[in-house]
């Protein structure tokens, strides 16, 4: 498992310029319904992995992320997110640095997958800054979507994006 993580952080510094840290982040694995609660309110949606702020990803269990190249994609996206933090580029936290922060991460996850895969089948989760009700801290719900906890629906375009800067 090290060697997937340190090939991935690798990946994510040559291609985004963060560094690679000291220390490597772990990796656990959960079950689907932790996953579920604790990013969709316990209902049900297609979360695979999450990054809480700390030093560890949390992974679904059934994902194979030692062969598969979706799977390891998905524990890239979240690897991301670390780098992110460790940055200290999205902050302070706000709707707006969120959106950027998710967007980043999709992004750099369907161009892994586009060199190891061809595709990124999960592109429709990414999140359109106009889920952001004006200085929020946290996204609004979509009319009609089931509250989840990343708020992630279609993007609006696939225009130039930027990191946040102060």
């Amino acid at each position: 498992m090290a060697s997937v993580v340190v090939a991935l952080l690798s990946w994510i510094h040559a291609v985004a310029g963060y560094e690679i840290p000291a220390a490597l982040p772990a990796v656990q694995f959960v079950s689907h319904q932790i996953l579920v609660d604790t990013m969709c309110e316990g209902i049900e949606c297609p979360v695979a992995g999450m990054y809480l702020y700390g030093d560890a990803v949390y992974l679904d269990e059934r994902l194979d992320v030692e062969t598969d190249p979706l799977h390891q994609s998905i524990l890239l996206h979240e690897l991301v997110h670390y780098m992110q933090r460790q940055s200290g580029l999205f902050t302070p936290p706000s709707c707006a640095t969120w959106v950027a922060a998710e967007r980043e991460a999709y992004r750099l996850q369907a161009r892994w997958l586009s060199v190891h895969q061809g595709v990124h089948p999960m592109m429709r989760y990414m999140p359109r800054a106009d889920l952001c009700e004006p200085d929020a801290r946290t996204p609004r719900k979509a009319a009609g979507a089931p509250s989840s906890g990343n708020g992630a629906v279609p993007p609006a375009d696939d225009g130039p994006h930027e990191r946040p800067t102060e």
